[in-house]
């Protein structure tokens, strides 16, 4: 078993995978898996990775590649990662992204010291010409705090690339990403993860750059189809929520 599982789906990301990729393998935690999901791309994403990949021979071992027939979008891609997931930690990465070298380690010596399901750390928004940073700040337990992240939707709480969580809340739920949900997917999963984890530290340095100059990612979609889904993981949401023993104490939200 791996400390720690990294998963990425990739989807029509030639001009960034070589960025991300490398910045994926020349992390300082030596027991990192790495499950790249290629969804259908039809660039040269995937032959770029691959020739990145030899240029880390210590790392080939510890890749897995898994090629979707049919595109699923994000989350059948993220869905299909997660199932073969043998870390005691999973976390994502968009294939667009990077992070810096310390990143993994520090979060998973950190859950082991605080002896906590998840560890969180701040992003740094990309743009062209200024870097902004979201701070995480954890002023509330987990359950309180995932209905505090519904209004406003926020990148730093709601995002699962930020955040490294325990195999062993998934080994007692049956949470996986909503399917069809793309635009949001990261909103659907972490609002249910924070109902069940016990536990969170906060690591309060930028180690993930969210790269916002990417045209073709999901949030830049068409408008309406963006919408069309963000109703639906709303629509999904709602029906966990009446599901919970304490939704009347929060149904005000």
């Amino acid at each position: 078993m791996h400390k720690v599982s990294v998963i990425i789906p990739v989807y029509n990301v030639e001009k960034y995978i070589d960025r991300c990729a490398r910045s994926l393998f020349n992390q300082t935690l030596d027991s990192i898996e790495y499950i790249f999901i290629d969804d259908c791309s039809s660039d040269r994403s995937m032959e770029i990775l691959k020739s990145v990949i030899d240029e880390f021979p210590d790392r080939k071992e510890h890749i897995v590649i898994i090629r979707h027939r049919v595109n699923t979008g994000q989350s059948g891609a993220r869905r299909d990662g997660m199932v073969v997931a043998d870390g005691e930690y999973l976390i994502h990465c968009d294939a667009d992204d990077w992070v810096d070298p310390q990143m993994y380690e520090c979060m998973y010596n950190k859950a082991v010291q605080e002896k906590v399901e998840a560890v969180c750390c701040d992003i740094a928004l990309e743009y062209s010409n200024r870097t902004r940073i979201l701070q995480i700040e954890n002023i509330h337990d987990d359950h309180q705090l995932m209905y505090d992240c519904i209004v406003p939707i926020s990148v730093e709480y709601l995002s699962l690339c930020n955040r490294m969580v325990s195999r062993k809340v998934f080994e007692r739920t049956t949470i996986e990403p909503f399917e069809g949900v793309n635009m949001w997917d990261d909103v659907g999963l972490s609002i249910r993860l924070r109902y069940h984890i016990k536990g969170t530290a906060v690591i309060n340095k930028a180690f993930y750059h969210y790269n916002r100059l990417n045209n073709e990612s999901t949030t830049k979609r068409p408008l309406m189809d963006r919408i069309k889904e963000q109703t639906l993981c709303i629509e999904y949401l709602e029906d966990f929520f009446h599901k919970q023993q304490d939704y009347d104490k929060y149904s005000r939200f």
